[in-house]
This record gives C-alpha cells, sequence and structure tokens, in this order.
C-alpha cells in the first residue's frame, strides 16, 4: 500500500504541478539577471533595462528593452511560455522599431517552436500600458529550455528595436503521453506489488 500511496503521490505532482511566474524585471539593474529562477540574458547589440532616452515603450513598471541584440529568457526544463507584452522602442523614432517580433522555443530534447508578432506602431511615451500589446502564445510553447526573443525589420524601417515584460511561464508542463504511459505502468506495478503482499499475509 505503501509503494501505492507513493506512486500515486508522485503522479499528482507531475501532472498538476505546474506554477505560473511572471517575469517583471521590477528588480532588474544588470544582465544576466536572474528572477524567480528564469535567467534573462542578451546577445550582441545594444540591450538595456528601463530608463533609456528618449523614452521607450512604456506600462508604467521597468522593464527590459533591445536597440540591436536578442533577449534570452532561460528555466530550469521543462517550462511553458504562456505570453508576454512587447512594444516598441524609442519615442518618436519609429526606424528604430522592429514591426514585429519574433519567439523561438528551444524545445527540451531538441528542436524548436517559433511564432512572430507584430508590433502596432502606437507609441505615447510614458503612460500607462498603452505601448504595450499582450502577446499569447500556441500551445507548442510547452517543454522549454529556453525561448529568445528577436526584432524584425520591417514597416516601421530598418530598425529591429523593441520592448519586454512581464514574461508569464510555467515552472513546469504536464508530462507527454509516454511519459504518463510510463508513470501508469509503474503505477500498475506498485498495485501489484501491494496486493501481493498483502496475499502472502493472508495466508
Amino acid at each position: 500500500m505503501k509503494h501505492f500511496a507513493a506512486v500515486l503521490a508522485v503522479l499528482c505532482t507531475l501532472v498538476t504541478g505546474a506554477q505560473a511566474t511572471v517575469v517583471n524585471y521590477n528588480t532588474a539593474v544588470a544582465f544576466p539577471h536572474v528572477e524567480s529562477g528564469y535567467t534573462t540574458t542578451a546577445g550582441s547589440g545594444t540591450a538595456n533595462f528601463f530608463g533609456c532616452l528618449p523614452p521607450c515603450a512604456n506600462n508604467g513598471t521597468p522593464n527590459v528593452f533591445s536597440f540591436n541584440a536578442n533577449i534570452t529568457v532561460a528555466g530550469l526544463p521543462p517550462f511553458k511560455l504562456t505570453s508576454f507584452e512587447g512594444g516598441e522602442l524609442f519615442q518618436g523614432l519609429p526606424a528604430s522599431w522592429a514591426s514585429s517580433i519574433l519567439v523561438t522555443g528551444n524545445l527540451f530534447g531538441g528542436g524548436t517552436v517559433s511564432q512572430t508578432f507584430a508590433i502596432d506602431g502606437i507609441h505615447d511615451g510614458p503612460g500607462v500600458a498603452i505601448d504595450y500589446q499582450v502577446f499569447t502564445l500556441g500551445a507548442s510553447f510547452t517543454n522549454l529550455t529556453s525561448v529568445v526573443f528577436s526584432g524584425v525589420a520591417g514597416a516601421f524601417g530598418a530598425g529591429v528595436g523593441f520592448t519586454l515584460d512581464n514574461v508569464n511561464v510555467n515552472a513546469s508542463s504536464v508530462p507527454e503521453p509516454g511519459t504518463l504511459a510510463l508513470l501508469g505502468l509503474a503505477f500498475a506495478s506498485a498495485a501489484a506489488v501491494g496486493g501481493k503482499t498483502r496475499r502472502r499475509r493472508a495466508a
């Protein structure tokens, strides 16, 4: 019976153990930035935290901006990316703005998934949330080791600048069907062992 209860506890933890976390950069001062177990880094180019001049997109709280760099968020795999807030770069300088943000997820076990989100070009400078859009990821952004955010040039000029905030992630993902099948076998084995033990005691 003890084996049976132990396997049941593991199964319940793996299936329901996902924890939602928001990486909001409210205490960020430099790269790499570690928050709630997730590490944010920047590639080559200029990437910085809130406070750029002229003003970057603003949602009323600190954020991350990139002029010509990728921004990577990594965590203990596997994790799931559900949404993020993104916006333009320098107010009044649309040539610096990316036209969209490309999100590439690196999968646990190999491979990638990607999705592109168009920036609307509405930028009023410091204010409340108007500069930012909330972008929701598809179901394929699960079982990740890291996520890379990249600016894509286009509608506004050659710039690839963007701002990023409130990255919503889950600390773990629901197991794949194969994992659940293995857990089911372990569950059945534990139940069988428990049954044999009870029969031996009865004899």
